[in-house]
C-alpha cells in the first residue's frame, strides 16, 4: 500500500477537524489544528493559513448540506409489479 502523501494527509486532517467539532470550533481548536500541521513538517506561513482556513470552511459547507447517512437504494423490485394477494 503506498503511503499518503502530505496533502492526502493534510485534507484527511481536515475533514476529521470539521467532523469532530461538528462544524464549530474556536480560535484554540484552530491553534491545535496548526500544531498537527506543523508536526506534519508543513511551515505555517499566513497564505498556508489562510488556504488552510478556506479548506476548512469548504469543509464546514458540506458538512452541514451533506446528508449524515447515505442514501438508501431503491428496493430491489422497484418496476416490477406487487405480487396479488390470494384470495381466502
Amino acid at each position: 500500500m503506498a503511503t499518503k502523501s502530505t496533502l492526502e494527509s493534510l485534507l484527511d486532517l481536515a475533514g476529521k477537524f470539521v467532523i469532530a467539532q461538528k462544524g464549530e470550533w474556536e480560535h484554540a481548536d484552530w491553534e491545535a489544528l496548526l500544531s498537527k500541521a506543523a508536526a506534519m513538517g508543513i511551515v505555517l506561513n499566513d497564505e498556508f493559513k489562510r488556504n488552510l482556513g478556506n479548506i476548512l470552511e469548504s469543509c464546514k459547507y458540506f458538512y452541514v448540506v451533506c446528508p449524515t447517512a447515505p442514501a438508501k437504494k431503491a428496493a430491489a423490485r422497484k418496476g416490477k409489479p406487487k405480487p396479488k394477494a390470494k384470495a381466502k
